[in-house]
């Protein structure tokens, strides 16, 4: 079998694996901490602390410096239409 095919069907399988366990997982973590928009919360600021590493460690921190108000602006707002009211939505669903 190639490489890449069997590299790809890896990779699928591990998506398939992590998708399928992840909303049990999170229906876990949703009913525990009883409120969805503060798990949201608190999900969104893991990410951001991540992320915040890996720019930190790559040395890269200058680029968001560099950012205009607009392209700031623009980052915010598809944080909060894609990232938050999305899995807001979707963390009450899994309460309910």
């Amino acid at each position: 079998m190639d490489n890449k095919l069997t590299y790809a069907i890896l990779l699928a399988l591990g998506t398939a694996i992590i998708s399928g366990t992840n909303t049990f997982i999170t229906k876990i973590a949703v009913t525990a901490i009883a409120d969805p928009v503060i798990f949201t919360f608190l999900k969104n600021a893991l990410v951001a602390v991540f992320l915040i590493g890996i720019f930190l460690t790559a040395n890269r921190w200058q680029e968001i410096k560099n950012l205009t108000k607009k392209d700031s602006i623009k980052l915010i707002a598809i944080g909060i239409i894609g990232g938050s009211i999305p899995f807001i939505l979707f963390f009450n669903g899994l309460k309910m």
